[in-house]
């Protein structure tokens, strides 16, 4: 009888991070991603104020901010 196939799977890309790797990034970098965050919503709420204030309905102005 001949033996198995053995199969050695490596991670071909280089550039390739884990899981865990990915996650101690995004908890390195939260705080600026929530201030990014705040400022995008301080953006938001000053077009949807925009567009209300030129007379769009407010469901006209949530459209066009999404």
């Amino acid at each position: 009888m001949t033996d198995p196939v053995q199969i050695q799977i490596q991670n071909a890309d280089p550039q390739k991070i884990s899981p865990k790797d990915m996650y101690q990034h995004i908890e390195k970098d939260l705080p600026r991603i929530l201030k990014l965050n705040r400022q995008g919503a301080v953006i938001k709420k000053s077009q949807y104020d925009a567009f209300i204030e030129a007379g769009f309905t407010d469901e006209q102005a949530l459209y066009l901010i999404s």
